[in-house]
């Protein structure tokens, strides 16, 4: 490559939904969402202390988008409304 050029590499990274492993009683029945070698939770001090009141159905498909408006970049997860509820 000659200087002053730059490459890129295109890696597909599918959302994956992750648990806990068995036997660990405080997450049970949670998950998390990774995506490549990042791991995404939602934690309650990021949503007024209710973290634990919000249900992603087991059949919910995602998507990614990529937002330059949002800190200067970051990849998104979509899925519809019905698939996640917070009370």
């Amino acid at each position: 490559m000659e200087k002053g050029r730059s490459g890129g590499v295109d890696i597909p990274m599918d959302v994956k939904r992750v648990t806990a492993r068995p036997g660990i009683k405080q997450d049970e029945e949670r998950v998390a969402l990774q995506r490549g070698p990042l791991v995404y939770c939602v934690e309650g001090a990021d949503n007024n202390g209710k973290a634990l009141n919000l249900i992603l159905s087991d059949k919910a498909n995602f998507t990614t988008n990529f937002r330059k408006d949002l800190l200067e970049g970051v990849v998104t997860f979509n899925f519809s409304r019905r698939q996640f509820r917070g009370q």
